[in-house]
């Protein structure tokens, strides 16, 4: 069966009621800072109820585990930056007894 360029036209050109506007900068501009400013909202709003959940909870005192969570200090290298790049490293194929000790 032969397609007839009207056919052709017909199925290329976008459906009716359907159209596409360019946006400006301006409106795209705005768009994002309505999106901003509703997250900026829901993060203050998730705040708050974090705040509240956080001063209601207390530990367990027959919890035998409760040590082993929690807070922790903060885990830091106990070797000075001057020490830690003085090192020398030495390729196992050069290793030989003149370096002994």
């Amino acid at each position: 069966m032969e397609s007839k360029p009207e056919d052709q036209q017909q199925a290329s050109a976008p459906a009716e009621g359907v159209v596409h506007e360019k946006k400006t900068a301006e409106q795209r501009k705005a768009e994002k800072e309505a999106k901003k400013l509703e997250k900026a909202a829901k993060k203050a709003q998730k705040g708050k109820a974090g705040q509240g959940q956080e001063s209601e909870f207390v530990k367990d005192p027959n919890d035998p585990s409760a040590d082993k969570f929690g807070d922790m200090e903060l885990i830091r290298s106990q070797i000075s930056a001057e020490e830690r790049h003085a090192k020398k490293y030495i390729e196992i194929k050069d290793i030989d007894d003149s370096l002994d000790g």
